[in-house]
This record gives C-alpha cells, structure tokens and sequence, in this order.
C-alpha cells in the first residue's frame, strides 16, 4: 500500500510519531532477562523525581518477544519539571492508579541519564537492578 508520510511528525521513537528526532525524554523498562516481573499480568510505571517536582507515569509495551511485551517504554516530555532520577516500578493490575499504595515491585532510584533500565534475571527489587545506557 501506499504510505503517506506527515512531515510534522516525520520520526517514529518508540512510542509514536514525533516532529523531532529524539528519544530523551523516553525512559525504558527491559524484562527480556526477568520472568519474575511480568508474572501476574503486572503493569508497570515510573516514578520521577527531582528538586522542583516528582510524578507517576504509565509505561507503555512497545515490543514483544515469543508473545509477550518484553519492552516498555514512557515519554517524560509533557512533565511540568526537570527529573534528577526516576524509580522502575511493577504495579498491581488490579489498580489504575500510580502510587505507593499499589505498588508490588521497584528499583532502586536510578539516575534519569540513564533512562534505559534492565531488570537482571532473577531479581524482585532495588539493588538486583541494572541501569545501562
């Protein structure tokens, strides 16, 4: 079929069509070495922090191995502050809403220049985390 390219938004990043080529503001969960994470049909959010503010954020599946999203992904562009570090989070299914209240798992807090994060095989919580990129 023919494709119809929209030169407002001409670049993909992850999460959807963007008018910059740019994944800065994109954070990412790795769960292809974790088994533990997904069990449970766990959902998964992101908390950010910094001196000027702090909030949740929904992380989206973005890319699936053998069936399953393995991958998922935030944009932190529309956050009304600058975040320092950020906090990988497996939350309860049962509960749309992002707090500690609903909370099942989490990192440890990971330095937001770092925004691609690996959860180590095996691992639960905080310190069995990887942060690479």
């Amino acid at each position: 079929d023919d494709l119809t390219i929209d030169f407002e938004k001409p670049y993909y990043a992850i999460l959807g069509w963007s008018a910059e080529k740019s994944v800065d503001d994109i954070v990412v969960l790795d769960l292809t070495k974790n088994t533990n994470w997904p069990q449970a049909d766990a959902r998964f959010a992101v908390y950010t922090f910094g001196t000027s503010g702090n909030a949740w954020t929904s992380l989206t599946g973005v890319a699936k191995q053998d069936g399953t999203f393995k991958y998922y992904a935030a944009s932190l562009a529309d956050l009304e502050f600058v975040p320092t570090n950020y906090i990988m989070c497996r939350m309860n299914p049962a509960n749309e809403t992002n707090d500690w209240s609903n909370k099942w798992n989490q990192t440890s807090d990971l330095d937001i220049s770092k925004k691609y994060c690996q959860i180590n095989s095996g691992a639960w919580d905080n310190s069995q985390t990887i942060s690479v990129l």
